[in-house]
């Protein structure tokens, strides 16, 4: 498949993706080189940051190894996984259209 319309944006300069969802709406981009917030959501219109979480710890809310992130396109949740320990953190994309960085 070939796209109409491809373009180049450069969403954020030492960004090192990881991984790298879109839906409808929203890109969302797992960093390996951030660790206050690993995951970062761009607004698809505007590639304007609108939500970024999941800090690197041990900590509520933090894990270790961010590692695989993926979508729930059925409840329009984003899910990142911390391979190991095996825990998951969830996002409901829709609260994200209000909401600021």
């Amino acid at each position: 498949m070939k796209l109409a319309n491809p373009k180049k944006v450069i969403i954020e300069d030492g960004l090192e993706p990881i991984s790298l969802i879109v839906s409808d709406k929203f890109c969302a981009v797992l960093d390996r080189k951030d660790i206050e917030n690993t995951v970062k959501v761009y607004n698809l219109d505007s590639w304007k940051l609108v939500h970024k979480f999941v800090p690197r710890g041990r900590g509520t809310g933090e894990m270790i190894n961010p590692s695989i992130l993926t979508m729930d396109s059925l409840n329009n949740v984003l899910w990142v996984a911390s391979v190991p320990p095996g825990s998951m953190l969830g996002l409901e994309l829709r609260d994200l259209e209000t909401s600021k960085p």
